[in-house]
Parts: C-alpha cells; sequence; structure tokens
C-alpha cells in the first residue's frame, strides 16, 4: 500500500479521469495541473462533409471538434492509442500511429487516401507540424489551432510534498508540462525517493536534470 502521495499535473478535462483512477487504486493523489486548456471559440472547424479526414495528435483536439461537429463518419488519423482511445470513444473509426507525429504522418502517406481535404486539428504549441509535410506529399492538408494552454504555477500543497522527501511519484504529461516543471525546480525539493512518471519520452525529457530517484 502507497501512502505518499503522487502529484498530478495533467490539465483538465483529462486531470478528473487520472485523479479518479489513481484514488480506486487506493493512492493519494495531489491535484496541481501546470497547464489550464481554453478553447479558441474564435477559430472556425469546417464541417465534416467537407473534409476527407480528421488529424489529431491529442485527445484535447478530439474533445474540442467533436464538441462542435455531430457528425462522426470520417476517420480520424490519431498519433497514438491515448488520442485514439478519445477519439473511439466519441464515435470515430480510427487509423493509429506509434506515438509520434512522425509515424503519423508515415502511416497517412501509406494509407490515407489522397481525395480531399484533411486538418490537423491542434493546440497552439506542438513538436511536429502535420499539416506542411502533408501538402509536400501531394494531400490537400490544413491546420485549425482550437485550443491554447496556459501556465499555472504548482499549488501550495504540491510544493509542500515536494519540499518534504514524502512523495512518492510526480506526473508529467506533455513536453511543455515538463519544461514548466523544471522551471518551476526549488532547491527546498527533496527527490531521494520521488520517481518521475510520464506519458511519453519527449514528456521526459525536459525533466533529465532533475534529480528524481528515478524517471
Amino acid at each position: 500500500m502507497i501512502e505518499t502521495p503522487i502529484i498530478v499535473t495533467r490539465a483538465e478535462p483529462g486531470a478528473s479521469e487520472t485523479i479518479a483512477r489513481l484514488r480506486g487504486m487506493g493512492l493519494t493523489v495531489i491535484s496541481s495541473p501546470v497547464l489550464s486548456l481554453h478553447e479558441r471559440v474564435d477559430v472556425p472547424i469546417a464541417p465534416a462533409s467537407t473534409l476527407a479526414g480528421l488529424v489529431f495528435t491529442s485527445a484535447n483536439g478530439v474533445r474540442v471538434f467533436a464538441a462542435r461537429e455531430q457528425d462522426r463518419s470520417l476517420t480520424a488519423w490519431c498519433v497514438g492509442p491515448g488520442t485514439a482511445q478519445e477519439a473511439s470513444a466519441k464515435g470515430y473509426e480510427t487509423r493509429t500511429g506509434s506515438g509520434t507525429a512522425t509515424d503519423l504522418l508515415n502511416l497517412m502517406l501509406e494509407k490515407a487516401p489522397q481525395t480531399g481535404l484533411y486538418i490537423h486539428f491542434r493546440g497552439e504549441e506542438v513538436r511536429e507540424r502535420i499539416a506542411p509535410p502533408l501538402q509536400d506529399a501531394g494531400f490537400r492538408a490544413e491546420e485549425r489551432i482550437v485550443y491554447e494552454a496556459k501556465e499555472l504555477p504548482l499549488s501550495a500543497e504540491a510544493q509542500e510534498a515536494l519540499a518534504s522527501n514524502a512523495l512518492h511519484a510526480i506526473t508529467s504529461f506533455s513536453p511543455r508540462g515538463a519544461t514548466l516543471l523544471a522551471k518551476a525546480q526549488s532547491p527546498s525539493w527533496t527527490l531521494e525517493s520521488t520517481t518521475l512518471v510520464a506519458i511519453s519520452t519527449a514528456a521526459a525529457k525536459p525533466l533529465e536534470q532533475v534529480p528524481f530517484a528515478k524517471i
């Protein structure tokens, strides 16, 4: 039984799901999101009837599009299993990459028909863009920035836990979130027994120099 807490830095709406699962396992959780997501309602989305397919590199992109367009007839080309799970839950047929934009691009170059317009619905910051290389390969492709992320400080409870050496783990759900955690590092943090749990290699990399017990 793990009694020391786990800090969840994930933004809503996914944070509540993660926290509920961890608490369902009997774990103590501190919620301290480092980003707050906001839909950009000023950005128009194209009707599904005008598209050949949807491109998603985050579950948040799926949520925003699905909330504004009820048609579920298009295939969703998803960067990895987590994004594909969200798209499937929303009713889309999915094609899934192995977790990187490069892998998704290669999958689309091999499998996607070049018969219409594809739009990548994304946040304001991405590590790799999909639309430009698709265009270079002869696809009609565009992108829409449908949400943005604003920075949040670690909560006082999270800061206290990081300084107490009584913290089991801290989570990282994105490269940007990891970068913010690295910037927030304080000399008061005592991490000899703290594990970093990252959703991907990219979400761990900015924290390589932070002395967690293990990553």
